[in-house]
């Protein structure tokens, strides 16, 4: 570039993100012609006027692979002052120096934009679930490091997943073995000649067998799940309140007699095994 001249780049909206002169990076020029011009993918060697209505020529060029657009500008009167002679060769030079910095320019941009699309594409795989992807890039400066940390997080995740999916198998066998427990005891349950009910502290009766349904003479096991064991069980109120005081004590009794009433109002003493039950909570 000469003493008099410029080159700068612009980003896809026209503002400086290189110039050969600092204080204008940042600086909005997307109302230059030439800037919207070469925005607009045009690329051409002009005799215009710069910010300052300096008469100038400027070559212009779109970098490939990119939104942004490469400028370099020149004063006319250092192109015009040795000799008229010289005018092509020095346009000539100009162009030139057009072409070389954004053949410069498109090299770099593809050197930082491959490794930054590998990342990219290595990022879709990770969001996918393959954890196996690697980046492979030497660059040796931050998109390395970058890379390298990318590839270190790919090897925790996946043995993050791989510990996370044995977990998931050993809660499904688990899970599988309560259910075939749980079935188990319900089929023991339902065909035990044993009546069993199981009431919380306020007598609602939360469960309970055929044999006892059977021995209280309902039809169903489901129909005494609506009734209360102190109200509808019990002959009177006060035995169950003597059993729970004996149970706070010492949490079972064994083969103690109570006196029960069936759904025909009929009473029958049983012998009955009773324990507390305490929830996890």
């Amino acid at each position: 570039i000469m003493e008099t001249g410029a080159i700068y780049l612009v980003d896809s909206k026209g503002r400086v993100i290189y110039h050969s002169n600092a204080e204008y990076i940042g600086k909005d020029f997307s109302r230059q012609a030439i800037v919207q011009r070469v925005l607009n993918g045009e690329a051409d060697a002009v005799r215009t006027r710069d910010l300052h209505g300096e008469d100038i020529v400027a070559g212009f060029a779109p970098v490939l692979g990119t939104s942004w657009g490469c400028i370099t500008e020149e004063q006319w009167t250092t192109l015009t002052r040795e000799s008229q002679g010289y005018q092509r060769f020095l346009l000539f030079l100009l162009v030139l120096g057009v072409i070389v910095p954004v053949i410069v320019v498109n090299i770099g941009v593809k050197k930082i934009t491959k490794p930054i699309t590998e990342l990219i594409n290595a990022s879709q795989n990770l969001a996918g679930g393959n954890f196996d992807h690697m980046i492979n890039v030497h660059t040796e400066d931050e998109i390395d490091d970058l890379a390298q940390q990318f590839n270190r997080m790919s090897v925790q995740l996946q043995e993050s997943y791989t510990r996370l999916e044995q977990r998931l198998m050993e809660r499904m066998r688990a899970e599988e073995a309560l259910r075939e427990s749980e079935e188990k005891y319900r089929r023991i349950f339902e065909t035990v000649e044993e009546g069993y009910l199981l009431a919380d502290m306020d007598g609602k009766i939360l469960s309970a067998n055929p044999a006892a349904a059977a021995l209280l003479k309902y039809d169903h096991a489901s129909e005494l799940l609506t009734k209360n064991i102190t109200r509808d069980v019990y002959t009177h109120a006060m035995e169950r309140e003597k059993l729970k005081d004996i149970l706070s004590k010492q949490h079972s009794v064994k083969e103690y007699q109570i006196r029960f009433k069936r759904k025909d109002a009929h009473i029958i003493i049983a012998e009955c095994n009773v324990h507390i039950l305490f929830d996890n909570k």
